[in-house]
C-alpha cells in the first residue's frame, strides 16, 4: 500500500495493511538518526521551518511529511539567545540525556507581560509574505503525489498569546482584561488563520492545529473559558480551510487531559486529535465514544515508554523489535550471516505492519550505495571513508570496513541494482505472485551468493 493511500484510507475509517506513521526529530535525535543511516550532517528542528529534505521521514517509513509555518517555528531559531519577529525573547537550556547533553529553546522574557497599553496595540506580524510558504510550496510539489502533506500551524492561537504576555498574566486576564485577551488572541489567532487559508490554497492534505489546553487530570482552563475565547475561533479556522478545500482534513495538537472539549471540536469539524497522551486519557475510552467521529493520532505513553522505556517495554507497546529489525539484518548481510539474515526476513513476514518492505529497501539501499562510494575514497582509512561520507565520527565507517573485505566493488554494484530491482518488485512490477517475503528472500539469496 503506499503511503499516501494508506493514511487516506485510515482518516476514512478504513482497514490499512499497518498503521500510518509520523514523527518529528530533536536536532539531537536527528544527528544521532544520521549516524545510525550514514547521513551526512545536516542541522534540523521538528517544525522544518527550512528545508532540510526529508532523508530520515524516508528512511524511517514515514507515510506523512510537513512543514511548518507560524510562531512555533521559532523553536531552535538560533544556537544562542535570540529574539524572534514576534518579540518573545528566548534562551538555550541545556538537558542531560543517557546519549549526551542536549538543549532546549524556552522562553526567556514575555514582550507584553507588564504593559497593557502595549499589549492593545500589539500587531502581528505580516502572514501574506511569500516567503514564509516556499518550502509548503516545494513540499507539496515534490511529495504531494506519493506521501499525505501537512501543514503544520502549531501554538495557534493560545500558545502564541501567552509567549507575548506571559502564561500566569494571560490566565488573569481571561476574567479582568477580556478585552485584551480578545484582541491578543485576534492577533494570534488571525495571523495562523491566514496562514492556513494560504497552505490550503497550495493544496496541502491536513492543516495542522495546537495548542496545549490540557493539564495532567483536567484542562488548564475552566471549560467554559475555552468556549468562550477558543471554540469559535477554532472554529472559523476549520470552516475557513475546508471552504477553501473540501477534502482538506483539519488535526488539533493538545498535550494532556482534554475530555471536557471533545464534544465542542467534534462539533466545529474537528477530524483528527493528536497526541492522545495515554497517561491523561484512556485510548479505549476514547475509542468506544469517539472513534466513529474522531481519528487518534499517537497513543503512545510520550511521558514514560517513548523517552524512558527499555527495549522490551517498546517492543511490546509499538512492535519493534531489538533482534529482529532492519539494522541488525544489514549487520547480518555485512558479516555474511544468512541464518540469522532469513530468521529476521521470517520475522518481518510475520509482523509485516511493523516491519514494512519499504523501510527496509531504503535502508538496505542507502548502506550499499555508500559502501560503493567508498571503493573511490582515496584514503580508505576509517577516518577517510568518514570524511567522504561525511560520517561524524570514524566508527561509523567500520561497517563499511568490513563490508569492503565481503565485497567487491563489481558486487557492490550488482547488489544496488538487485535493490532497485526488489524496489520495483515491491510495487507490482514484473510481479504478480511474490509476497513481500519472498521478496526480501530472494534478495538476500542474491546478495549473499
Amino acid at each position: 500500500m503506499k503511503h499516501r493511500e494508506r493514511v487516506i484510507r485510515a482518516l476514512n475509517h478504513e482497514e490499512t495493511d499497518r498503521p500510518p506513521f509520523q514523527a518529528t526529530f530533536t536536532p539531537e535525535f536527528a544527528d544521532r538518526l544520521r549516524e545510525v543511516f550514514h547521513l551526512p550532517r545536516q542541522f534540523s528542528e521538528p517544525h522544518h521551518r527550512d528545508w532540510y529534505g526529508y532523508e530520515l521521514e524516508k528512511l524511517t517509513g514515514q507515510d506523512l511529511l510537513q512543514a511548518s509555518v507560524g510562531w512555533s517555528t521559532n523553536y531552535y531559531l538560533k544556537q544562542e539567545p535570540y529574539t524572534d519577529e514576534w518579540g518573545v525573547e528566548w534562551k538555550i537550556d541545556p538537558y542531560e540525556t543517557p546519549f549526551g547533553i542536549g538543549h532546549y529553546t524556552n522562553i526567556a522574557r514575555n514582550p507584553l507581560r507588564d504593559n497593557d497599553e502595549l499589549a492593545m496595540a500589539y500587531k502581528a506580524p505580516d502572514p501574506h509574505r511569500p516567503e514564509l510558504y516556499k518550502n509548503v510550496e516545494r513540499l507539496v510539489k515534490e511529495y504531494g503525489d506519493e506521501y499525505y502533506i501537512i501543514g503544520r500551524i502549531h501554538c495557534t492561537i493560545f500558545e502564541s498569546a501567552w509567549a507575548l504576555r506571559g502564561l500566569d498574566t494571560l490566565m488573569t486576564d481571561f476574567y479582568i482584561n477580556p478585552d485584551l485577551t480578545n484582541h491578543l488572541l485576534d492577533e494570534t489567532g488571525g495571523f495562523h488563520k491566514e496562514v492556513a487559508k494560504k497552505m490550503a490554497q497550495i493544496g496541502v492534505d491536513m492543516i495542522w492545529l495546537g495548542d496545549d489546553m490540557g493539564a495532567q487530570d483536567s484542562l488548564m482552563i475552566d471549560p467554559e473559558l475555552w468556549r468562550e475565547f477558543f471554540k469559535g475561533r477554532m472554529a472559523d479556522i476549520i470552516r475557513t480551510v475546508k471552504e477553501i478545500k473540501p477534502d482538506i482534513k483539519v488535526a488539533y495538537h493538545t498535550d494532556g487531559c482534554n475530555y471536557d472539549i471533545i464534544p465542542d471540536l467534534i462539533e466545529i469539524g474537528l477530524d483528527v486529535l493528536n497526541p492522545i497522551q495515554t497517561e491523561c486519557m484512556n485510548p479505549e475510552i476514547l475509542q468506544e465514544k469517539y472513534g466513529d467521529q474522531l481519528c487518534f493520532f499517537g497513543g503512545v505513553a510520550v511521558q514514560s515508554t517513548l523517552p524512558m522505556g527499555t527495549p522490551e517495554q517498546i517492543e511490546k507497546n509499538i512492535g519493534i523489535s531489538k533482534d529482529y529489525n532492519n539494522f541488525e539484518l544489514r549487520s547480518a548481510l555485512v558479516e555474511k550471516d544468512l541464518l540469522k539474515a532469513n530468521k529476521i526476513i521470517k520475522y518481518f513476514e510475520e509482523n509485516p505492519k511493523t516491519n514494512p518492505i519499504q523501510m527496509t529497501l531504503s535502508l538496505l539501499f542507502s548502506f550499499y550505495y555508500n559502501l560503493m562510494l567508498t571503493y573511490y575514497a582515496p584514503d580508505k582509512s576509517e577516518q577517510g571513508i568518514a570524511n567522504m561520507l561525511g560520517l561524524r565520527t570514524p566508527w561509523q565507517a567500520r561497517d563499511y570496513m568490513v563490508a569492503m573485505r565481503k565485497y567487491s566493488g563489481v558486487k557492490t554494484m550488482q547488489i544496488v541494482g538487485e535493490i532497485r530491482y526488489a524496489d520495483a518488485k515491491s510495487k507490482g512490477v514484473q510481479n504478480s505472485s511474490m509476497t513481500d517475503g519472498d521478496i526480501l528472500r530472494e534478495l538476500v539469496f542474491k546478495i549473499l551468493h
